[in-house]
């Protein structure tokens, strides 16, 4: 007899007032708190993690064009 694994979904909002939880109370608290498997709330974790570094070192030179030109159109 072998047990199967439940898959589940959860929606971005919800990842994300958990990843905001684990930040104030940690991340055992938070597990316990909403009972998301650990392995999952890691991979989030990280998910996270990469696209935040991700965007600071792509895109931010997108963002200061981006600011400049709109700056020079603000001006006339």
């Amino acid at each position: 007899m072998s047990l199967e694994r439940v898959k589940r979904s959860y929606n971005i909002k919800f990842k994300r007032q958990v990843i905001s939880r684990v930040d104030e109370i940690g991340i055992d608290a938070s597990i316990k708190g909403t009972k998301v498997p650990h392995r999952a709330m890691q991979g989030w974790l990280v998910t996270t993690r990469t696209l935040i570094e991700y965007m600071k070192s792509h895109q931010h030179t997108w963002l200061v064009e981006y600011l400049q030109t709109q700056k020079s159109e603000d001006s006339g």
